[in-house]
């Protein structure tokens, strides 16, 4: 198995999205997904509409009883998605194949990063470990929360959290604090 990285670059990212909502809003709205939940691929791909619940103007995705809260970005794009398929689909999955009523599967999904990934010239490489590792990347350059993320990835250390998203211990932000009690 390739070991794959995350798309650290929030250029490369608006590019794919760019080539994969021209190619499909399916496939743009899995991207989107992806990259702003950081759930595991099976997760995503058995999504159904129904899953998605809004409350108090935030929308939840509900998996295994568990609320996910969801950017905004996501929600807006989730209302455009609906009304692009069509009526009564909250039993149908999100990222329907075109060829029946179950969902893509892995190796259609790797062939959609992959293909568009080609497209923008992306010299890393890209499956579907990507979006999962892109979450983990930004969220984790923004927040700097490792416990969280260690905690929704499921992993033992810390130090399998940053591997996992690409970042070396030696690149880790050291906070200085001067305590002069």
């Amino acid at each position: 198995m390739n070991c794959v990285e995350p798309i650290r670059s929030e250029e490369d990212i608006e590019n794919l999205k760019k080539v994969l909502i021209n190619q499909s809003y399916r496939d743009y709205f899995f991207f989107l997904l992806g990259i702003n939940t950081g759930l595991k691929l099976t997760d995503l791909l058995n999504l159904k509409f129904k899953d998605f619940k809004e409350q108090e103007g935030v929308m939840y995705l509900i998996i295994n009883n568990i609320k996910y809260p969801v950017a905004n970005i996501v929600k807006d794009s989730f209302y455009t998605y609906k009304k692009i398929r069509k009526e009564n689909i909250e039993d149908c999955y999100v990222f329907a194949s075109r060829k029946g009523n179950e969902p893509i599967d892995r190796s259609h999904a790797y062939r959609i990063l992959n293909d568009a990934a080609q497209k923008i010239g992306l010299s890393s490489k890209v499956g579907t470990h990507t979006l999962r590792k892109t979450f983990g990347y930004h969220f984790y350059k923004k927040y700097g929360d490792l416990k969280h993320l260690q905690k929704l990835f499921n992993h033992s250390t810390s130090k399998q959290t940053l591997n996992y998203i690409g970042i070396s211990e030696e690149n880790t932000p050291k906070k200085v604090i001067e305590l002069n009690l």
